[in-house]
């Protein structure tokens, strides 16, 4: 199985759980990994990414085997974007051309739905 990646998409990975998820598969030195990290907010993916890839446990930083971290933002709760957003993630795990031994998927993303204000 040498040279066989693991795959691990998360969504809602910006903060809390998904961002500690994504923090604790870094950590579990299962290289060589296939991080992509969804969410909403760029500037949450952006940060998430730099977190996971300062607390992996591989050494040196440059290392080529360091975990592979893809970032996607869009929002699953928009039905309308949907199949647009998947496709999105699909074409991140196909472009790198990786084969994969096993594939995790942490569906953490979360909508409260439409919200009214009640003043």
């Amino acid at each position: 199985m040498d040279g066989l990646w693991q795959l691990v998409i998360i969504t809602g990975a910006g903060r809390g759980f998904g961002r500690a998820s994504a923090a604790a598969f870094a950590q579990a030195n299962c290289l060589p990994l296939h991080l992509v990290l969804v969410a909403r907010s760029e500037n949450e993916l952006k940060a998430a990414k730099e977190e996971v890839l300062e607390g992996s446990v591989v050494r040196p930083k440059d290392s080529a085997m360091q975990p592979v971290v893809d970032i996607i933002s869009c929002n699953l709760s928009n039905l309308e974007l949907l199949e647009a957003s998947v496709e999105s993630i699909y074409g991140v795990v196909k472009a790198g051309g990786r084969a994969y031994d096993r594939a995790v998927f942490v569906n953490n993303a979360g909508s409260l739905g439409p919200q009214q204000v009640r003043v």
